[in-house]
């Protein structure tokens, strides 16, 4: 099977989407109980593209 991502522009456009994605789910905020404020995706995002 092929691989659209072999050549140098298909990283880079892959690593933008990837960087535009975490970006907009640190835009994401989830309210938590008192002693903590909020909490926000951003992390679970990185832990998901680092397994992809």
């Amino acid at each position: 099977m092929e691989s659209k991502f072999i050549t140098t522009s298909g990283k880079i456009a892959l690593l933008a989407v990837m960087t535009a994605l975490t970006v907009v789910t640190n835009l994401i905020m989830v309210p938590m109980p008192q002693p903590l404020a909020e909490y926000d995706l951003t992390s679970v995002m990185i832990y998901s593209l680092g397994i992809f």
